[in-house]
C-alpha cells in the first residue's frame, strides 16, 4: 500500500499557511504543522484531520521562528523523526515597522523571514534527499514577494532597518536562495521554487502604518486565493517545474538583482558561514 505523501509548513496558524494546510489534508497529505501558539496549531490539527477522505496523520511542534536555537532543535528533531518529506512550505514571515534585534544583533525581520527558513531547510537536507532518492520529486516552496523589487542585499546581513526595504530585501534573499538550491539538488530529485502569493489579506500587515494598509486593502486577495500557487506546487502530480519565481500558478518576471548568479552563490556562501552555529555538519 503506498505512504501519503508528508507535507511540512510554516506559519500555519492563520493565513497562507493555513489554507495550504487544510488543502494539502483534504488531498490526504500527512501534515507537520510548525506554529508559536499551541493552543492554534491543536485546533488546527484537529481542523484538518477531518478534511481528509482518507485517514491521514498530523502533528505539529511549537516552535517561535525569533528564536533561531529553537528552529535549529525543531529542524534536527524532524529530521531524526521522520522517514520522509515530500513537501517542504516555507511560509511563516513578519514585516516589521520598527527596528527589532535579536541577541547576535540582527534585524528580526532578517532572522524570521530569512535565516530561520535557511536553518529549517539546510537541516532538514539528509531527510529530503532521502525521499527523493525513492520519489525523485521532492519540493521545496519558499514564500516569497513582488516587495522583493525594492529590496536589495548587502554584507554583512541583517544589520540596517528600513521598513520597506528591510522586508523587500528579506524576500529578495528567499528567491535568490530558492534559485541557488534549484540548481545545487536538481540531480538529488529535489525541486526548488519560490513565488508571490499577491497581496494577501493576513496578519503580516498588523504592524505597519495605517496608511500603507488602507492602500493595500483596495487589491488584497482572501487568503485562499493567495494560496493557491503554493498548493499548485506542492500538490500537481510529476510537477517538474524548478528554480522558478511564481506568480497566480504561472512563471512570473523577476529583477535583474534577483536572476544574479553570482549573488546567488555569495549569498548562501555568506549565510552558510553567518549561521554554522545552528546548521548540521
Amino acid at each position: 500500500m503506498a505512504r501519503n505523501k508528508r507535507a511540512l509548513i510554516t506559519g500555519c496558524t492563520s493565513g497562507i499557511g493555513q489554507e495550504v494546510a487544510r488543502s494539502l489534508a483534504a488531498k490526504n497529505f500527512d501534515l507537520i504543522l510548525i506554529g508559536r501558539d499551541e493552543a492554534r496549531l491543536r485546533v488546527l490539527q484537529s481542523q484538518v484531520l477531518a478534511l481528509s477522505t482518507n485517514p491521514i496523520k498530523v502533528d505539529y511542534f511549537v516552535c517561535d521562528f525569533e528564536n533561531l536555537e529553537q528552529v535549529s532543535k525543531i529542524s534536527k528533531l524532524i529530521g531524526k523523526a521522520y522517514r520522509d518529506l515530500d513537501v517542504l512550505v516555507n511560509n511563516v514571515g513578519i514585516w516589521d515597522s520598527k527596528h527589532r534585534k535579536d541577541s547576535h544583533g540582527w534585524e528580526m525581520t532578517w532572522v524570521v523571514n530569512y535565516f530561520a527558513a535557511f536553518i529549517l531547510t539546510y537541516n532538514l537536507f539528509p531527510l529530503m534527499k532521502q525521499t527523493a532518492r525513492d520519489t525523485k520529486n521532492m519540493r521545496i516552496i519558499n514564500v516569497a514577494s513582488d516587495a522583493h523589487k525594492f529590496g536589495q542585499i548587502n554584507f554583512p546581513l541583517a544589520q540596517t532597518f528600513h521598513v520597506y526595504k528591510t522586508y523587500g530585501s528579506t524576500k529578495l534573499a528567499n528567491i535568490l536562495n530558492a534559485s541557488y538550491l534549484a540548481g545545487l539538488v536538481r540531480e538529488d530529485g529535489i525541486f526548488v521554487n519560490s513565488l508571490h502569493p499577491g497581496v494577501v489579506a493576513t496578519g503580516l500587515w498588523r504592524k505597519l502604518p495605517k496608511l500603507l494598509v488602507n492602500i493595500a486593502k483596495r487589491f488584497m486577495k482572501s487568503p485562499d486565493k493567495g494560496a493557491e500557487t503554493a498548493i499548485f506546487l506542492a500538490s500537481t502530480p510529476n510537477m517538474r517545474l524548478s528554480g522558478q519565481y511564481l506568480e497566480d500558478m504561472k512563471i512570473a518576471k523577476l529583477t535583474d538583482l534577483a536572476k544574479n548568479t553570482d549573488l546567488q552563490k555569495q549569498l548562501f556562501g555568506e549565510t552558510k558561514k553567518l549561521l554554522k552555529e545552528y546548521l548540521i555538519g
